[in-house]
């Protein structure tokens, strides 16, 4: 059932899909020789559920409609032989209860440590202000105009694959990809060397940070995987440095270039459903918006295998 809603939301003719109303975004779908209304905008589980509630409804009014009852039920039991298959098929599926960090940039590297970055620089302040503690790693590129990089230690100690990932996150994230570069200088420290406000007698930019002692310069790689990462048995579009992109399940390799973003994000999204489709059976419609988000600012250019 899934796949007629999405040619009928598609404007693909099937002999299966009796009529379709764009205006109502509602479809006229054959299953099982039973003709069902359907919201193409909506999944076989969603539409389901709405059958599902009407027929419950129904029932509290059964004096008032028996007839149409019975019919809701029968749809319904067509219905949900579809979704359950369809369920089974199509785990693991796109994400709906998002974590803490998924409001901020993220991935976890080779080494199991959460890595977090700021989307603007109103973002940037509340990952120092609310969620950096004294023990985690702060990454930024040497010059103003990128994300802050925070690598979440909860005491452990930071190996050296996580340290380069981070590096190429924060230089990835940063003015250097709108630049056309390929490294870009990056420095880190431990939180409790960062302030939010300078000494007394100094000044710093709006939106940046007073860093004291010694800092940790590493190079920064700017190249990204953007692709789906499975998250709790569930999946996320999402971008990391490609050596920490082992728990995507599928993905595409960039770097920057010559593309414009929004054409870059179509072609990724095509990519990324065909991809999917290959390798798990599964047909996803994946959201243009969640991608073009996944992106650094700037020009692209796609990597072949």
């Amino acid at each position: 059932m899934q796949f007629l809603i999405e040619r009928a939301r598609k404007g693909l003719q099937s002999n299966e899909i009796l009529n379709v109303d764009r205006s109502k975004h509602i479809a006229t779908i054959i299953i099982e020789n039973t003709p069902i209304d359907v919201d193409f905008t909506k999944t076989a589980s969603e539409n389901a559920s709405r059958y599902y509630n009407q027929a419950k409804k129904l029932s509290l009014k059964i004096n008032r409609g028996k007839e149409m009852l019975k019919t809701l039920e029968s749809k319904l039991s067509v219905m949900k032989g579809e979704v359950e298959v369809l369920q089974i098929s199509r785990r693991p599926k796109i994400r709906r209860k998002r974590k803490w960090f998924e409001r901020f940039r993220w991935f976890f590297s080779t080494e199991g440590f959460l890595v977090i970055g700021g989307k603007d620089r109103a973002t940037n302040k509340e990952l120092v202000r609310r969620y950096m503690e004294m023990d985690d790693l702060f990454f930024h590129i040497e010059q103003p105009g990128g994300a802050v990089v925070l690598v979440k230690t909860r005491g452990r100690v930071v190996g050296n694959e996580t340290l380069t990932q981070a590096a190429d996150y924060a230089a990835s994230f940063s003015r250097a990809w709108r630049e056309g570069l390929s490294y870009a200088d990056v420095y880190y420290v431990r939180g409790e060397q960062v302030l939010s406000h300078p000494p007394p007698g100094m000044y710093i930019p709006k939106g940046s940070f007073y860093i004291k002692g010694k800092r940790t310069y590493l190079k920064g790689r700017l190249e990204l995987a953007i692709g789906l990462w499975e998250l709790d048995g569930e999946l996320r579009i999402t971008s990391c440095p490609v050596e920490a992109s082992n728990r995507m399940k599928v993905k595409v390799r960039v770097v920057p270039g010559d593309m414009e973003k929004l054409g870059t994000a179509k072609m990724i999204k095509e990519i990324l459903e065909n991809e999917l489709k290959k390798v798990t059976n599964m047909s996803l419609y994946l959201d243009l918006d969640e991608i073009l988000k996944a992106l650094p600012p700037g020009r692209f250019r796609i990597m072949r295998r």
